[in-house]
């Protein structure tokens, strides 16, 4: 039997750091990648979305440092507001806090949030100095893809959204926007690992599942999870 070498099994530790909670860690680190989560440590009742936004970018930086990365090396986030009418009060502090030229590729949902929280993130971002490309920016911030290692992070939108558009309509131009994107970065979806999908109304899950089955190649199903409200 072929013995693994010891640096191959250090790269395969799992790292977990401290606890904020049990069964929770402030961020986990595996091989060279490394999750986390932002949320407004210290909130006060009478915090906008902009401050709590501040105080969440506050803790990922604090973790990720703990965690031997930083924000430069963040390859994808997800931003969860209770209100989505507050997106651009966040997008202001947002575009302050990312580099020049690291964007990342980020969604943003509006759900449920713990009491008094108006903003919550989560992120991936890469350990090490290993190189990270990015694709062109939608906006300051942000890149349509970042790759890192032979992996690939994106989001798919409805480019090109009209008030006409039904579900179908909207799901075809986001899996139409994660094509071009997948191809820009040198990928196509025959090679997707995982998604999720985000519905503002959970009861037409089936007509999205009836163009994504369209979709997706024959023998190449993904990893997916399905996130909405019901009405």
């Amino acid at each position: 039997m072929k013995k693994r070498s010891a640096s191959s099994i250090r790269a395969a530790l799992i790292h977990r750091g401290p606890s904020p909670g049990k069964g929770r860690s402030a961020w986990v680190g595996f091989g060279d990648r490394v999750w986390t989560v932002g949320f407004p440590k210290g909130k006060t009742a009478q915090d906008s979305v902009a401050e709590q936004t501040k105080k969440s970018l506050n803790t990922i930086d604090e973790r990720l440092q703990a965690a031997g990365s930083d924000k430069s090396r963040i390859l994808e986030a997800t931003v969860f507001l209770k209100d989505m009418s507050a997106k651009e009060e966040m997008d202001a502090v947002w575009r302050e806090w990312v580099p020049e030229n690291c964007g990342i590729s980020r969604a943003a949902l509006s759900c449920d949030l713990a009491p008094g929280d108006l903003v919550e993130l989560k992120v991936t971002a890469a350990a090490g100095q290993d190189q990270v490309t990015r694709g062109p920016s939608p906006g300051r911030g942000r890149s349509a893809f970042v790759s890192h290692k032979g992996t690939v992070s994106t989001v798919g939108f409805p480019k090109g959204l009209l008030p006409e558009d039904d579900i179908k309509e909207q799901m075809i131009k986001s899996l139409r926007t994660v094509d071009e994107r997948l191809e820009a970065a040198g990928s196509n979806k025959s090679k997707i690992l995982e998604a999720t999908v985000y519905l503002e109304d959970m009861s037409v899950k089936d007509q999205m599942d009836a163009v994504w089955r369209d979709w997706v190649p024959e023998g190449c199903g993904i990893s997916r999870a399905c996130v909405g409200k019901f009405v």
